[in-house]
């Protein structure tokens, strides 16, 4: 055979000697002598080894090939094919095929790192750095369909074909406007161009597939050129920050233009394994002696992007006093140091601010300097808001303080990245941490359980989760919350945006899916840290749809961190009790938190022992009249006795005297011109109060 395939600079490029050294160089086309290319060639390979079924390096379990029936393995290949996208799939197989073919033609019997490190150094020659990115995304999913191995796994490989990647630049096709379309028609020489204009008027179908396709690219460059126009007006210090959430935005973006049709098929929807969701009453207790250390490898992430406006209050939520006049932001660092000093640790607080509440925060926690509890903070990323008809951005320069409407935070599904950015992933691994407990700053029952800490730390009999989610039993007010679902054998967050419109009875249905996500995640650093450089980080895109205080109609792309559940491995949901879920979104909550079924301790909200039930009762108070906190604390001379409240409905007028104590199902309505007076000290048991202030059996 001839050694021309594979010449000395690249085989020296590569680490693999020279083309005689390799083994390139003596192989021939005769049988005897014919070479074991995958056990002879110790320069190609890591090590000198018998790649059959005994390699548990490159093979996700031992496996034994020639043990199992030809129709079995074929039966099993065809279930795997699936998994490929349908519309491309033949040119996955091609260049699949492509690869087995010049393996074969080299009698390489093995798939390899180094091996695919040669293969790729051959195509190197041949293509630029986008094709062979995709012609390894394409290999990755094959050898893994028909091989079992974990071609991601191969650092060298990414690395390779990441330093190819530098200082290329893709070219960018013109995109023509709809000026140049009319000027091509109306002036190009009919003789010459009539076949290219006919087409315009007579489309089959792959002509609009391909029209599709043409337009969704001409909308990524026009986007691109927009962006770079923004990023020109930004200051030179804040370039380099703005170029980089520019990326993650533009590849939303892209994403955004791809994704057609829901992200999954409703009837591959798999049953929840029994071992899919654990019972928090069934963890085991820590010893005390081991609590410091287990602490000692936590950090604790709280969500602090979003602003008190829905409720009537200017700037961060997290400063809206929700109990004796201590705000959501007040009792987290009471918990955090309280924690601390139990147990002598140095458990660290991090907040991810958005540009709508850094400021505010950093002024704020200049006041917890002298407790026992280190505040980190970082910003996650700042996208421009898109206009809804055109796709292009609508700022009109970087200057976000000067049209702060152009702009948005996108959700906190960006936490990983900008937590990634900031330096701090990197910080705290190197500190030997290994989890992080991530929960909405609003949630007043998201506190540190050490019961689950241990499970992740401390656990004998089962390999550590990479992601874990706590869940709660679905109510009939949490119907619209995302569940937990098996979707191709992994674990994954549904919420009711990816649920086709005939299925969203069976969505909200308590009977078929059970459990709700309370957004109280702990997540792996390290394995943040390999999601993030493999590139593997997929959560589905939510189009937030906005009407501008100018009538302008947007759109957001947002995305949710629990969503990231199945770009892990080893993802657990743990079914905690009702009290780890305590948000205050709406003033109905607040009027929970603040009333006496809760009693506040070192931070934290304990449910009084007096309720005689464990769930929080139902509460709506009229929009109109409640929905603003200022306008809420005025309607209560005091908080209503609670205890034996099951449901509250209050609409219109109401006011409310001291003493008022509320028990069963109470419903207030105040017809429109009408107010309605609860003196103080009534009890209402099960009653119906009118406009007229009459008082009904219920």
């Amino acid at each position: 055979m001839s050694s021309g395939i594979i010449n000395d600079f690249e085989c020296k490029k590569y680490g693999l000697g020279t083309t005689e050294e390799s083994g390139y160089g003596t192989m021939s086309s005769s049988e005897d002598e014919k070479q074991d290319f995958t056990c002879e060639s110790p320069d190609l390979l890591d090590e000198k080894q018998d790649f059959t079924c005994e390699s548990p390096e490159f093979f996700d379990e031992k496996q034994d090939f020639t043990c199992t029936s030809p129709e079995l393995l074929e039966a099993a290949d065809n279930v795997r094919v699936e998994l490929l996208p349908q519309q491309s799939r033949e040119l996955y197989w091609s260049t699949y095929n492509a690869f087995i073919e010049w393996k074969d033609a080299n009698r390489v019997k093995t798939i390899s790192e180094s091996v695919m490190l040669t293969y790729f150094g051959v195509l190197a020659n041949k293509y630029k750095p986008s094709t062979l990115w995709t012609k390894y995304s394409m290999l990755r999913s094959t050898i893994k369909i028909k091989h079992n191995i974990k071609v991601k796994k191969f650092t060298r490989l990414l690395a390779f074909l990441k330093q190819k990647s530098n200082g290329y630049e893709a070219k960018k096709s013109k995109a023509l406007t709809l000026d140049n379309v009319k000027k091509f028609l109306s002036d190009a020489p009919d003789k010459t161009y009539m076949v290219t204009k006919s087409r315009g008027h007579q489309r089959s179908p792959s002509d609009t597939r391909d029209f599709k396709e043409r337009t969704k690219r001409d909308a990524l460059i026009q986007l691109q050129h927009e962006v770079d126009r923004l990023l020109a007006t930004a200051p030179p210090s804040e370039q380099d920050r703005l170029s980089r959430e520019f990326k993650g935005f533009t590849r939303l973006f892209d994403r955004f233009l791809q994704e057609e049709g829901p992200s999954l098929e409703w009837n591959r929807i798999q049953k929840l394994p029994e071992a899919a969701v654990r019972d928090y009453t069934t963890l085991p207790t820590p010893a005390e002696e081991v609590i410091k250390s287990m602490l000692e490898k936590l950090v604790v992430v709280k969500l602090n992007g979003g602003l008190g406006t829905s409720m009537g209050c200017h700037g961060p939520k997290s400063v809206i006093a929700v109990r004796n006049d201590l705000t959501f932001l007040d009792l987290t660092v009471q918990q955090i140091e309280d924690l601390n000093k139990t147990y002598n640790a140095n458990v660290p607080l991090i907040l991810m601010n958005s540009f709508n509440t850094d400021e505010d925060t950093q002024k704020i926690i200049r006041k917890y300097k002298g407790l026992n509890v280190d505040i980190y903070t970082f910003n996650q990323s700042c996208y421009p808001r898109i206009n809804r008809d055109s796709l292009l951005p609508i700022g009109k320069n970087c200057n976000i303080d000067q049209d702060i409407e152009s702009w948005y935070p996108p959700g906190h599904g960006d936490f990983y990245e900008s937590f990634q950015n900031s330096g701090l992933l990197n910080k705290f691994i190197q500190q030997g941490r290994k989890y992080c407990f991530i929960s909405n700053i609003d949630n007043l029952g998201a506190t540190v359980d050490l019961n689950i800490l241990n499970l992740l730390l401390n656990s004998k009999d089962v390999i550590s989760p990479e992601f874990v989610m706590e869940v709660t039993n679905k109510t009939r007010a949490d119907v619209k919350g995302g569940t937990l679902i098996q979707y191709e054998d992994k674990l994954r967050l549904l919420e009711i945006a990816q649920v086709p419109k005939e299925h969203v009875d069976d969505f909200k249905s308590v009977k078929t899916f059970k459990f709700f996500n309370t957004n109280n995640l702990w997540v792996s650093l390290t394995a943040i840290e390999r999601v993030l450089e493999e590139k593997t980080l997929n959560m589905e895109i939510i189009v937030n749809n906005k009407s501008l205080s100018n009538g302008l109609n947007v759109i957001q792309l947002e995305t949710a961190v629990g969503a990231a559940m199945k770009s892990f491995d080893g993802g657990l949901g743990i079914n905690v009790p009702r009290s780890r879920f305590l948000p205050v979104k709406k003033t109905s909550d607040l009027m929970l938190v603040m009333s006496n079924l809760y009693s506040l301790r070192k931070g934290a909200l304990l449910m009084s022992p007096q309720r005689m039930f464990p769930t929080t009762p139902l509460i709506k108070l009229g929009d109109n009249h409640f929905s603003k906190v200022k306008e809420y604390l005025r309607r209560f001379a005091s908080i209503p006795d609670l205890l034996e409240l099951d449901h509250l409905t209050v609409s219109g007028d109401v006011t409310f005297g001291k003493g008022v104590s509320l028990k069963g199902t109470v419903i207030i309505i105040a017809n429109h011109g009408d107010r309605i007076d609860i003196p103080s000290g009534t009890i209402l048991e099960n009653k119906i109060v009118s406009g007229n202030l009459r008082i009904l059996d219920h």
